[in-house]
């Protein structure tokens, strides 16, 4: 059982609208897989995304054409973490 003081790593990355309309309302997160692997996330892990709150969500891969550096959530998600588009959440 992991510790309950174990702290995964962290960055922040530009928050942007999910592009493919089937994931919305899924609780789905899209991540660069290169970021992904920085983090030490595999396809499915729960994640949080921190704005002025704090939202869970299902990582997934984001298409290879998709730059680094951003996560694509849906609206409620976005709503649920106090964020907006373009602006920077901690995951």
């Amino acid at each position: 059982m992991p510790s309950e003081n174990h702290k995964r790593k962290s960055i922040f990355l530009r928050v942007m609208p999910m592009r493919e309309t089937r994931d919305a309302y899924r609780g789905i997160a899209k991540i660069h897989i290169t970021d992904m692997k920085k983090l030490g996330l595999e396809p499915g892990d729960i994640i949080i995304i921190r704005g002025s709150r704090e939202a869970a969500a299902k990582a997934w891969p984001a298409d290879i054409s998709a730059p680094l550096g951003i996560i694509q959530v849906d609206g409620l998600t976005r709503e649920n973490a106090g964020v907006s588009v373009d602006e920077y959440a901690e995951v």
